[in-house]
């Protein structure tokens, strides 16, 4: 097998189990593909960073198969949900999706000079790794180790 076929066969997209308590279930987030990444940067510049933990677990959430339960027009829907439980959902996901806090301020820094530039085509996309905090030992460990895992953030009051 050739190098691109390597790649393009890679199963890359993890699938991490999140204990809930607020809900009393556990549910899974999975990586984003590299197109539903620039998908939810775009919407999220769009709307001003309202909604953020909701529209993440929205881009996130999904069946233990790694299918997606919600979809954009929920985002409103999950938002009125409890913000301990999406706060839990948020932290899991955005580490497995290597979403750093200076993604969300260099994404926020875009947005602002796009609107004050008039310009919708110059996106910039994050800083690269490494140096940005997105380095896999940012994640949770077990969440690396396989392609399936739970990952138990603690109860918080």
């Amino acid at each position: 097998m050739n190098l691109r076929d390597q790649i393009l066969a890679a199963e890359d997209r993890k699938i991490v189990s999140v204990d809930v308590p607020e809900w009393g279930i556990t549910v899974h987030v999975r990586t984003m593909s590299a197109s539903e990444r620039d998908r939810f940067e775009e919407v999220q510049i769009r709307q001003k960073w309202q909604d953020l933990r909701a529209r993440l677990a929205v881009a996130t959430l999904c069946t233990e198969e790694g299918e997606l339960i919600f979809s954009e027009p929920d985002v409103a829907e999950v938002a009125s949900k409890n913000g301990h439980a999406l706060d839990r959902i948020f932290a899991v996901s955005s580490k497995l999706n290597h979403l750093t806090a200076e993604d969300v301020a260099e994404l926020k820094k875009n947005s602002e000079e796009i609107r004050s530039s008039g310009s919708s085509s110059s996106l910039r996309s994050p800083s690269a790794c490494p140096g940005n905090g997105c380095s896999e030992s940012s994640i949770p460990r077990n969440s690396v180790s396989g392609s399936h895992t739970t990952v138990s953030t603690g109860s918080r009051t």
